[in-house]
């Protein structure tokens, strides 16, 4: 009677089981990455600008008195428009001296003194009476150096912008499915793009040639949001 080596028979049957887990093909997960963006259009309820009051003297005591009194003009008058200590700054204050060539040689030439004031307005309808009035009282040494719209509270366009983005990743992702035979399931993961809003913004806006009255239109600020969602595919 032959005896069965019963500790061969079982390594043999684990050979056999482990070769079946390690061909058996693995069945991978069927996903679908989409972006998709959102833009909501808000009026906007601020006005930020900036004004550069220079002087420039061969004295610089001259200079500083000059652009000093200029300036002390610009804020009364920005006080009467209605601008607060609290939406009126300073945001910049130096004083440098120029040089120009004269016979292949560097001489000193004026000294340059520059004030730039930051003014937050809160009622855009009024910039431009507000432009006007630091025109007529500048003596012609004011330059409108930046213009900016800008919201407040951004936070309940966003919150739309988002939604919309969202929205937008769903229904490519639907689409994409539905015409490949499939459809989209959960959400595997998500991720924010990007999101704000976008200034207008105008530039080094010389006053001193601006003769007329200044129009001012107020229009919109788009605020966006942007997605990438991966979904699986049923």
């Amino acid at each position: 009677m032959k005896k069965i080596n019963f500790a061969f028979v079982a390594i043999v049957a684990n050979l056999v089981l482990l070769s079946c887990t390690v061909n058996k093909p693995v069945e991978q997960e069927r996903t679908i990455t989409v972006e998709g963006s959102g833009s909501v259009s808000v009026k906007p309820d601020t006005v930020t600008l900036k004004f550069n009051i220079k002087t420039s003297d061969w004295n610089v005591t001259t200079a500083v008195e000059r652009n000093s009194s200029i300036t002390s003009t610009i804020i009364d008058v920005l006080s009467q428009s209605g601008i607060t200590s609290d939406n009126l700054s300073t945001y910049d204050f130096r004083i440098s001296q120029e040089s120009y060539r004269q016979n292949n040689r560097d001489l000193p030439g004026q000294y340059t003194v520059n004030n730039v004031l930051i003014v937050s307005i809160l009622n855009p309808e009024t910039t431009g009476n507000i432009i006007d009035a630091v025109i007529k009282n500048g003596s012609n040494s004011v330059l409108l150096t930046s213009f900016d719209y800008s919201i407040s509270d951004p936070k309940a366009a966003l919150t739309q912008a988002r939604a919309l983005a969202v929205q937008s990743a769903q229904d490519a992702a639907s689409l994409i499915a539905g015409t490949s035979g499939c459809k989209v399931g959960s959400v595997l993961e998500i991720y924010e793009n990007s999101n704000g809003f976008s200034n207008t913004m105008i530039k080094s806006l010389n006053m001193m040639s601006m003769e007329s009255s200044t129009p001012i239109v107020i229009g919109t600020i788009p605020v966006n949001a942007s997605v990438t969602i991966k979904y699986s595919l049923q």
